[in-house]
C-alpha cells in the first residue's frame, strides 16, 4: 500500500516492470539522470509520477520540481493527485505555504515546490528546477517537447532528474521514437532507464483491473479507432 492505493505487482510479462520497484528507481539517492516509462492508458502512471513529486519536495529542501503535460489535463489530475495526498490526516501539511494545495502546485516551508506548467513554449523555456516532469509525450509536438529538456538546471547540489512518461499514441511518432532512443542509449553507458508495463500487468489479482475492465477498455479502443 502506499498513499491509500495498490501499487500493481509483480510484473507479469516478461522484461515489464512492477510499478514500486519503478517508484524506487525515482526516489533513491542514486537515481538515474532520466527515466522513460511506457506503459497502457489509464494504468497509474500520473498516480506514480504524483507520488514521487509529494516524496521528493517532501523529503528533499530547495528542490523545485516541474510539471509540464501533453495536455493541460494531464497536468491538472497530477496535481489532484498531490492534494488528496496533503489531506491525507497523516500529511505534513504544516508545511504547506498557505495551507493548501493550489490549481498550480505548491509551495512548501523547506523552500521545495511542485509547479505545473501550460504546454506552450514561453512556460516551456522560462523556469530551471532540478526535476522535471514530462507527462503523456506523444500529446506534444517535438518543438514544446526538447524545449522542456532546457528546463533542468543543478542547483542547491541537487542534479538534474527527468521523467518521461506516456502511451504509445501514434505509429512513427515521439514516444515511438524515444522508446528507440533509450533502447539504445541504454547499451551505451547512459544513465537513463526504461520502465514498461502493458495491460496483463494490471488485471487482478496482480493489479486494480478486472477482466470486464479490460474488454470495457478494448471497446473503447476500437470505438475510437
Amino acid at each position: 500500500m502506499a498513499f491509500g492505493y495498490t501499487l500493481p505487482g509483480p510484473a507479469v510479462c516478461p522484461h515489464h516492470s512492477a510499478q514500486l520497484d519503478v517508484l524506487w528507481d525515482m526516489i533513491k539517492p542514486d537515481r538515474p539522470d532520466e527515466i522513460l516509462i511506457h506503459a497502457t492508458r489509464s494504468s497509474g502512471k500520473t498516480l506514480l509520477m504524483s507520488m514521487f513529486a509529494y516524496i521528493a519536495t517532501v523529503t528533499m529542501d530547495n528542490l523545485e520540481l516541474n510539471i509540464f503535460g501533453g495536455s493541460h489535463s494531464q497536468s491538472k489530475q497530477l496535481i489532484k493527485y498531490l492534494d488528496a495526498f496533503f489531506r491525507n490526516p497523516f500529511a505534513p501539511k504544516e508545511m504547506l505555504r498557505g495551507g493548501n494545495v493550489n490549481k498550480t502546485g505548491y509551495e512548501l516551508t523547506n523552500g521545495s515546490s511542485v509547479t505545473a506548467l501550460a504546454a506552450s513554449s514561453k512556460a516551456a523555456r522560462s523556469p530551471h528546477p532540478q526535476f522535471l516532469i514530462q507527462d503523456e509525450i506523444d500529446e506534444m509536438t517535438e518543438e514544446l517537447y526538447e524545449a522542456t529538456l532546457g528546463q533542468p538546471t543543478r542547483r542547491h547540489g541537487i542534479r538534474p532528474f527527468v521523467i518521461k512518461a506516456s502511451t504509445e499514441q501514434y505509429e512513427g511518432g515521439l514516444m515511438s521514437n524515444l522508446i528507440e532512443q533509450f533502447k539504445k542509449r541504454q547499451g551505451s553507458g547512459d544513465n537513463i532507464l526504461l520502465h514498461e508495463w502493458c495491460v496483463k500487468d494490471m488485471v487482478q489479482p496482480y493489479g486494480w483491473m478486472t477482466p470486464e475492465d479490460i474488454l470495457a477498455k478494448r471497446k473503447q479502443v476500437t470505438e475510437r479507432t
